[in-house]
């Protein structure tokens, strides 16, 4: 593949900036900003807010002006909660992985190969869990799941709520993916931990890594973006 592609994950706090009131202006101009090839979502809420309905899903897809794939966890009658990509390119597969662990928040996995002008890539997006005994769990399926498309060139993307250099999530995860190195990304304001990551295999290269903090992003959500160029 010639040339990079930007990939950037993002924790939107479901559309709630500093303000503590539900607005998701904020983050589509994070988004706009990022001009992102391919960005994962986490906490991604659309619904009936104040007596109205507000569609976040199109809002971040119009800011984006990308495809979309929706990887709802949570869905009621006035209310959808989850994850969400959205990629400059069509994606050629779609697959969603339920990840979740019993009596916690239902957790998945959005799995898809994207057709860049370079060549197939596959995108995993996630949001894991927050209790460290869960993500044990959702980290040894996540590696199964890279491993059944082992040879594709891989991104992982996502909110893996675990900061320790030397937890159980990232042995596991090491036996099948590089991690790029860690930047803090939470809380926006002050960041001091690296709960977002960027993971890769077998393939691609992080040319650059970095955490987004241009404004309107340390308000917008109290998470920070990250965003990497990667290359073949």
């Amino acid at each position: 593949m010639s040339g990079a592609i930007r990939v950037a994950t993002y924790n939107v706090h479901g559309g709630v900036p500093a303000s503590g009131h539900y607005d998701p202006r904020p983050a589509c101009e994070v988004i706009r900003r990022l001009d992102a090839d391919i960005l994962a979502l986490q906490e991604v809420v659309h619904g009936h807010f104040g007596g109205l309905r507000h569609d976040a899903f199109a809002a971040f897809a119009e800011a984006h002006g990308g495809v979309e794939v929706h990887g709802p966890t949570q869905q009621t009658t006035h209310r959808t909660y989850g994850n969400m990509l959205l990629s400059r390119w069509p994606c050629v597969r779609r697959r969603i992985h339920d990840v979740s662990v019993n009596r916690r928040e239902p957790r998945n996995v959005i799995d898809v190969v994207v057709d860049t002008p370079g060549g197939e890539l596959r995108v995993l997006a996630t949001h894991l869990g927050v209790k460290a005994r869960e993500r044990s769990h959702q980290a040894t399926r996540l590696a199964e799941i890279v491993a059944t498309d082992g040879a594709r060139p891989t991104v992982v993307l996502g909110d893996f709520n675990d900061w320790l250099p030397l937890s159980l999530l990232s042995r596991r995860l090491r036996r099948v993916l590089t991690l790029t190195p860690r930047r803090s990304t939470f809380p926006a304001r002050l960041p001091v931990l690296a709960l977002d990551r960027i993971w890769l295999r077998p393939a691609p290269r992080c040319l650059s890594l970095e955490t987004y903090c241009r404004p309107p992003a340390r308000v917008a959500s109290d998470h920070l973006p990250l965003i990497a160029e990667i290359a073949w």
